[in-house]
């Protein structure tokens, strides 16, 4: 991903987090027009769409991410986390358990999948 892109990532997540909603979003447009084929562009601004509680905008950034690169670990986990706040839990758990196959030694996945285990009361598997 080209520097101007990142500086504008991060002034995306600089404004979300100061409250500036219209300037996040500006700044997430501009990167991803400049790094449009760049998977960590779309998780990026996925992660500033969830921070501003646009889960439509952040669901398809997660999935461009994937589309873009079928085994990156963090748009699969954010993804996961995405769709367990907006209660898809089955959805999550599919997805949860094929990032835990892919991603054997990172450890979001059988934190995230115990948890949900538990939250569904399936005690073996957690």
């Amino acid at each position: 991903m080209s520097e101007s892109a990142q500086r504008l990532l991060s002034r995306a997540r600089e404004c979300a987090i100061a409250g500036r909603d219209q300037e996040a979003l500006s700044a997430v447009s501009e990167a991803l027009a400049l790094a449009p084929e760049q998977p960590a562009s779309h998780y990026a601004a996925a992660l500033v769409f969830a921070g501003l509680g646009r889960a439509t905008e952040a669901e398809t950034a997660f999935r461009r991410a994937l589309a873009l690169d079928p085994a990156g670990a963090d748009p699969v986990f954010g993804l996961v986390q995405l769709l367990l706040s907006l209660g898809r839990n089955q959805e999550a758990l599919q997805l949860v358990e094929q990032g835990c196959r892919l991603h054997p030694d990172d450890a979001r996945g059988p934190h995230l999948l115990g948890g949900m285990y538990l939250d569904q009361g399936l005690l073996d598997g957690a």
